[in-house]
């Protein structure tokens, strides 16, 4: 499984097939704070992960699955055969225990 660490790209390669990423959605740290993409006491309830073009239009074949065991999202990717290599979008829609929706952007998925 690999972490995403927020700075390096996710590079998809011929042959790699059904690899996990997980991604940590962070809290902020005290109802007053402003530094986690959910606020206090709230927790991940579901996910959905999905790719895009850089045109904007939706690029299926990339995400094979998605997940979230608490806070941790997990979104299994394989090399799109059916895709040219380039660059792709991934977002996380994210749906809070509190009924909150947010959408996480994460704009480096390069497929080479």
């Amino acid at each position: 499984m690999h972490a995403f660490k927020g700075k390096e790209p996710i590079n998809l390669l011929p042959n790699d097939d059904d690899k996990v990423y997980s991604f940590t959605v962070t809290v902020c740290s005290s109802a007053t704070a402003n530094d986690g993409w959910l606020k206090f006491g709230d927790s991940v309830d579901s996910v959905v992960a999905t790719t895009k073009t850089e045109a904007g239009t939706t690029a299926s074949g990339i995400v094979d699955g998605y997940s979230n065991a608490g806070n941790i999202v997990y979104v299994t990717m394989s090399y799109p055969t059916s895709l040219s290599a380039g660059r792709y979008y991934l977002t996380l829609v994210v749906n809070s225990t509190e009924g909150e929706v947010h959408e996480i952007p994460f704009e480096m998925l390069d497929v080479e």
